[in-house]
């Protein structure tokens, strides 16, 4: 058999063969192409079979790209889906094209996957010959929600006259980080923090087709303070890394005019509370909730 390196275009070549569905192909490593299963030469050792690639490997994808999924919305959709086992594959394809930025996220963790396992195939290849493994390209979710994150537009809005438009949508954001019971903590929360002093602003996220996707409502104090009162993202679309890109584009935003910052943090924003202290903030005040037992989400 002869050897041969690992390159884009060979893992690209690999990643073909495995996805065709017409006929069985494997790998000639004197000429580094496909070549089908029934045309190969008896005899020779320079053919290889291609990674396995069926119906059970593509659902063992599926379900770890759904496990890895942190918006709730489509988690719970995908995996009812999942569980049904009634043409799967396509219903899992239909249902992701009403979500196309979760789709995004399919292709982008597919593609790491497939790659996977041709370096993982290519390996056993390197310990026939003797050679050590090479590294295994793990999945980067950062750079996932990077890519993801350059899909939407962020505005910085301020004046009366965007009430009536940001409002609904503000009210919204508190319904939803407080539910059920909590919900007189939330419209408590809100009628303390609209009556402080200062501007109201909003910073909004944009989708590809101009749909609000998330939110930071704050306040601005004379010249110098900067008062962040919410920040949410919307069901549909959380667990994309919008929350963290929000925070950033609001932090950026008060750096840039210069001036005091206090950030209030409720409900699940909480899970920011890194990125802030990494910012250079530290804790003012802290804040303790009681609800009845009867009262609590499960």
């Amino acid at each position: 058999m002869a050897r041969f390196d690992l390159t884009p275009e060979i893992i690209d070549l690999i990643v073909y063969g495995m996805e065709n569905q017409e006929r069985a192909l494997c790998f000639d490593t004197e000429t580094c192409t496909l070549c089908p299963v029934e045309g190969r030469e008896e005899g020779e050792d320079r053919y290889v079979d291609l990674p396995p690639w069926g119906p059970v490997q593509g659902y063992r994808l599926m379900e770890s790209f759904v496990a890895s999924l942190r918006n709730r919305v489509v988690k719970e959709r995908l995996r009812r889906i999942l569980s049904s086992r009634e043409k799967v594959f396509r219903r899992f394809k239909d249902a992701l094209k009403e979500f196309p930025l979760v789709e995004r996220r399919w292709f982008a963790f597919k593609d790491r996957w497939m790659r996977r396992e041709v370096v993982q195939w290519y390996n056993a290849l390197r310990q026939s010959w003797g050679l050590s493994s090479l590294p295994l390209e793990m999945e980067d979710d950062l750079e996932i929600e990077g890519l993801l994150e350059g899909e939407f537009s962020f505005f910085d809005l301020k004046g009366e006259s965007l009430s009536h438009a940001v409002t609904p949508l503000v009210d919204g954001a508190w319904t939803e980080l407080f539910p059920g019971g909590r919900g007189v903590i939330g419209l408590r929360m809100k009628e303390v923090m609209s009556a402080l002093e200062g501007e109201d602003r909003y910073l909004v996220c944009l989708t590809p087709s101009d749909e609000i996707a998330g939110l930071c409502w704050y306040k601005v104090a004379g010249d110098s303070l900067h008062h962040l009162l919410l920040l949410h993202v919307f069901p549909e679309f959380q667990g994309l890394g919008l929350e963290k890109a929000l925070w950033r584009r609001w932090w950026e935003g008060v750096e840039r005019r210069g001036g005091t910052a206090l950030v209030e943090l409720p409900g699940k924003a909480k899970e920011l509370e890194d990125e802030v202290k990494m910012a250079g903030f530290q804790a003012a005040s802290t804040t303790y909730l009681f609800i009845p037992e009867e009262d609590r989400s499960p």
